[in-house]
């Protein structure tokens, strides 16, 4: 499992924590069970862990996205880079003062 997904589950398990929490205060406060200060202390818990899981997500997120950003950026350097010319080879063509042609004949040449 990638990063990106990794975070994304993360994200829907906090949502869902505090959702569960939300509906666990809802039905104690519709039915007063006798263990109510139990269930509401683990109803505010679900709450808080869900909430903190969604905000670490979404913290995770923005900098998996900053991280993309910066990766296609150097990328297209990278690519800009190996499109110019390397000067290491044009000093090496100049000092031979060969062109292909001359090479291709003296190939030949050594062949007969």
């Amino acid at each position: 499992m990638n990063e990106k997904s990794r975070i994304v589950l993360r994200l829907v398990a906090g949502l869902y924590l505090v959702y569960t929490g939300i509906k666990l205060i809802q039905g104690l406060m519709a039915d007063k069970p006798a263990n109510m200060v139990i269930m509401s202390i683990i109803a505010v818990v679900f709450i808080i862990v869900g909430a903190v899981f969604a905000i670490f997500s979404i913290k995770d997120m923005r900098g998996l996205k900053g991280i993309e950003a910066s990766g296609e950026q150097s990328d297209e350097e990278e690519i800009q880079e190996s499109e110019e010319p390397e000067d290491g080879l044009e000093i090496a063509e100049d000092d031979n003062n060969e062109t292909d042609e001359e090479r291709s004949t003296e190939t030949t040449d050594e062949d007969k």
